[in-house]
């Protein structure tokens, strides 16, 4: 299909490519899970590993937990098993096709919910603080459009690649950014029923023990043909914690864009996007008890500063107003773009994996490396985003 053609543009030789993986086959039954999950962990069985390994200390600590909370644990992957076996099998598959423990591969993927709810005051929780969007929706022709940072640990740098399967019973074909040797996707993604999303962390603090693990509903959502339905899958009230979710609608010729905070218990905000609008990693809409740092409030009051030259710019000119948004490092302690020339003059945050900017009314998907705002950014993927299927 010729919308999941990949392109690199502008890429110097020696320069990093973005890895793609394709299922050849539907996801129908459990079994077909785990052969896709197999197929994935053998495929970059080597990336997998070398990602794990520079997490030794994370994972060291979540098996700590686990031993100390054996019943903790079993009910977690009792909860998964009931209500997403699919997935849960993905996970079995990866770990075989990897050789990493199944319980490693399990704790990663919910490992701020699982560490939220096994550490005791003293042993502060695994946190992630993580990811930012700049967006804007107004009536046409107007842009509509997200722009995204994907922002983790170093060693996720490179330990990334778009994954593509298709749904079975007549399901969509979806597309997503994966850190290797977790569920799709914990970042962004779209499929071909015009639905697509991006993701950020924020830290609710009362979680639910246990509950969903954000991967898992991030994974469910691949296979949404709404808005709507989305929405109703990220708010379930089993939800172990919380996230926010810009849910993108691209599957006709009048796009939209919602912000969705979601937090355990089902609790969650709507918030339909027109005007430009700044998300990170705490709760704006809800009012509940949170957790955040010095990152997001630098963050937040430096979009402030930005949102109006993005609400002056043209049709024409708002997307790369967005890209120059994500791309700022004014901020020197706590850009909004993390890279080696931000650590070199003191950034006290993490890394930007990658970025990239949907525009739903040109129906394209940019991924860059690099800041984008500059030349140094380069193209890693140029998507067309399908209509939807009629």
């Amino acid at each position: 299909m010729s919308w999941l053609a990949m392109t690199t543009v502008g890429m110097p030789p020696g320069s990093v490519v973005l890895p793609t993986f394709t299922f050849n086959g539907p996801l129908v039954t459990v079994d077909d899970h785990h052969q896709f999950g197999l197929e994935l962990g053998r495929t970059f069985k080597s990336t997998i590993n070398e990602r794990f390994a520079a997490k030794k200390s994370d994972i060291e600590y979540l098996q700590f937990l686990a031993r100390r909370t054996p019943d903790l644990y079993q009910a977690f992957l009792d909860l998964h098993e009931s209500v997403y076996p699919e997935y849960v099998a993905e996970l079995r598959g990866m770990s075989d096709g990897s050789g990493e423990p199944f319980e490693t591969i399990f704790l990663q993927n919910i490992v701020l919910e699982f560490s939220d709810c096994a550490s005791d005051q003293s042993e502060p929780p695994i946190i992630g603080l993580s990811c930012t969007d700049f967006m804007m929706c107004p009536p046409a022709p107007a842009a509509c459009a997200v722009a995204h940072n994907e922002d983790n640990d170093v060693t996720d740098l490179n330990r990334t690649a778009f994954v593509t399967a298709r749904m079975g019973n007549g399901g969509p074909t979806w597309n997503a950014y994966t850190y290797l040797g977790e569920l799709p996707s914990g970042a962004f993604a779209f499929n071909d029923a015009g639905f697509g999303f991006t993701l950020n962390w924020v830290g609710p603090s009362q979680p639910q023990c246990p509950g969903l693990g954000r991967g898992f509903l991030s994974r469910a959502i691949l296979g949404a043909t709404s808005i709507e339905a989305a929405i109703k899958i990220v708010t379930d009230p089993r939800g172990g914690a919380g996230h926010n979710y810009q849910l993108l609608w691209f599957g006709d010729e009048s796009p939209r864009i919602v912000n969705v905070e979601a937090a355990p218990f089902g609790v969650h905000a709507v918030r339909p996007i027109s005007a430009p609008f700044f998300h990170a990693n705490s709760y704006l809409t809800l009012q509940i008890p949170q957790e955040f740092d010095n990152s997001t409030l630098h963050r937040e009051a430096r979009a402030a500063q930005l949102l109006p030259s993005i609400a002056a710019a043209t049709p024409a000119e708002a997307p790369d107003a967005l890209l120059a948004a994500i791309g700022d490092q004014k901020d020197v302690p706590y850009p909004i773009f993390h890279d080696d020339v931000s650590h070199q003059k003191g950034d006290l945050s993490d890394w930007t994996i990658a970025s990239a900017i949907f525009d739903l009314r040109t129906r394209t998907l940019r991924v860059y490396a690099g800041n984008p705002s500059t030349r140094e950014g380069r193209v890693l993927a140029n998507l067309t985003l399908p209509f939807a299927r009629r």
